[in-house]
């Protein structure tokens, strides 16, 4: 914070021409997690750099293709597909779940009134 106590650094320990553009920011009190602060003058965020993916300001991370953001960086895989499998996979239990209940709440016999 500035001595003022008007302003606050961020460091970013790296940063890639794809982080560029413009950026604000707010305040959200601890105490009213609803309530924020009007957001901050914008602020253009310009970034230069050489073509070494391992150095900050290098080129963007390229992207899959068909795809809308970039791929994952090296050593971190991207699961996304098999995520989808997964929540495919749950739905289909849940659902099959859903009908043995369904069926198990139907199929009793009913007690004359």
């Amino acid at each position: 914070m500035d001595p003022a106590g008007a302003g606050a650094e961020f460091p970013i320990p790296s940063v890639g021409r794809q982080h560029g553009g413009s950026y604000s920011c707010s305040y959200r009190p601890r105490s009213e997690p609803f309530v924020s602060s009007q957001p901050s003058d914008p602020m253009q965020l310009a970034v230069a750099g050489g073509t070494d993916p391992t150095q900050p300001g290098a080129a963007p991370t390229p992207t899959h293709p068909g795809s809308v953001g970039p791929a994952a960086p090296p050593g971190r895989p991207d699961f996304t597909h098999a995520n989808i499998a997964r929540l495919a996979l749950g739905a289909t239990v849940l659902l099959v779940l859903g009908l043995i209940l369904a069926e198990a709440c139907y199929s009793r016999p009913r007690e004359a009134p």
